[in-house]
């Protein structure tokens, strides 16, 4: 079978207003099948190479309510692969898909584009109400902001990044949630193998209270965030993203981040306590179109530092700021598009490392099994970091009589060859008895428990 074809096709429709009479260019229509099949991978825990994509039946039709606009409409198909079976595919997510590809065009890839959500329906659903008479003097209209396009190396990422679910390992224990009020869109983001997008709106990380989108994992003890911001793509000069290290899930959380900004430079923002007020420190220093940033936790201590492109060595700025993040808080990419319009702001790159510096005996057990860096030895009951399991914690535990801390005799053994060689069950050792001439050999066990 071919991939992405010979299975559930499912067609839902796509309309955007635009200020001229044309169809979809090419590229436009690429663009959009490309996040409706990133999209749909995702809400459907699907590779992209399962499904395919194309625009049909585009129609130009002058928009009776945006004067002086025009309505394109047409369909998105999608072609899932065989072997995916029909009732795996839920025609509730396939809309929503097409709705926020639809959305997603109207920001970033169809100029001066208008998201239309739903078709007008053909007659009124109950009786008209009266409005009240206009005042003598109207309100000023809405100003417009200019619709924000998704720079090319940030399509090239998301094409380039496998979706994959949360249980495989290069996304594991990665989420995305809007945090704080005053959300116009919902974010969202696509990681793979250290690959990132995310995209969010939100009024600001400010204050006393924040308002963003966030791609997070839970962890715990000493870490460091390494990351390269290839674009950040924002209408406000302090619209900001970059790596958190942040308490809570809470809006008025307390956080320690570094972010580039909407102005093109970057800075080092912290809240100390929850609800305490917000710290800025060390803004434009540089303007750089990408960047390298890190924040770095040790105890309680944490630091930022930031390189370019060609250096070698980072470079400490913004402030040393000291918070008690307790047992465990998050990491993660934070987005804000600092206003209150629907326009998503949009920020890529493709380094996202972290290292734990501190998987150590001294995180508890529930401290260390929170940690998606850390891994608890069920034998040795020490924590450690996931890649260096000691191969005794590693092996399958197999219930034994030969426990940790039993004695074991041997009897009418001429020679007792007690070998460092273990058995299965990782704990017991291995005896070798040559028979005596007293009788018949044997082992005397005396278990711990």
């Amino acid at each position: 079978t071919i991939s992405g074809c010979g299975g559930v096709v499912e067609t839902t429709d796509v309309s955007l207003y635009i200020p001229e009479p044309r169809y979809l260019t090419g590229k436009e229509q690429k663009d959009i099948c490309r996040i409706a099949v990133l999209s749909s991978s995702k809400q459907l825990n699907i590779n992209p190479s399962d499904s395919r994509c194309y625009i049909s039946n585009q129609v130009i039709q002058e928009s009776s309510s945006v004067p002086g606009s025009y309505e394109v409409s047409g369909s998105a198909v999608l072609n899932f692969d065989a072997y995916i079976p029909k009732e795996y595919i839920d025609k509730k997510k396939v809309n929503s898909v097409a709705a926020a590809a639809s959305a997603f065009a109207a920001d970033f890839v169809v100029a001066d584009a208008i998201q239309i959500t739903e078709a007008p329906s053909s007659s009124p659903t109950g009786e008209p109400t009266i409005s009240p008479q206009p005042t003598s003097s109207p309100t000023p209209g809405p100003t417009e902001s200019p619709a924000i396009e998704i720079p090319d190396q940030c399509l090239s990422i998301l094409d380039g990044i496998r979706v994959v679910s949360s249980s495989s390992s290069s996304s594991k224990n990665f989420y995305g949630l809007d945090i704080g009020s005053g959300i116009a869109s919902a974010g969202n983001f696509f990681f793979d193998s250290g690959s990132w997008v995310v995209l969010g709106t939100g009024v600001d990380i400010w204050g006393n209270s924040d308002s963003f989108h966030y791609m997070y994992m839970p962890t715990t003890g000493d870490i460091t965030i390494s990351m390269f911001v290839s674009s950040f793509t924002a209408n406000h000069p302090w619209a900001k993203a970059g790596p958190m290290i942040r308490a809570s899930l809470s809006p008025s959380s307390a956080h320690y981040s570094a972010f580039v900004l909407g102005s093109g430079s970057f800075t080092n923002q912290y809240r100390q306590c929850d609800g305490c007020t917000s710290v800025n420190d060390q803004t434009g220093v540089i303007s750089l179109s990408s960047v390298w940033l890190r924040t770095k936790k040790t105890g309680n201590v944490l630091e930022s530092f930031y390189k370019g492109i060609s250096d070698a060595e980072w470079i400490p700025f913004g402030g040393t700021a000291t918070i008690d993040y307790g047992e465990s808080f998050y990491i993660g990419i934070a987005v804000t598009s600092h206003s209150s319009t629907t326009e998503l702001a949009s920020a890529c790159g493709t380094s996202f490392e972290t290292t734990s510096s501190l998987c150590s005996n001294a995180i508890t057990e529930s401290g260390c099994i929170s940690s998606s860096l850390c891994q608890w030895g069920t034998i040795t009951e020490k924590c450690y970091d996931s890649s260096k399991l000691p191969q005794e914690d590693a092996s399958e535990i197999m219930p034994s009589i030969f426990s940790a801390g039993s004695t074991v005799e041997t009897f009418n053994c001429a020679d007792t060859d007690e070998t460092e060689i273990y058995a299965i069950d990782g704990m017991t050792d291995s005896f070798t008895c040559i028979k005596s001439k007293n009788g018949d050999p044997g082992l005397i066990i005396s278990p711990s428990h």
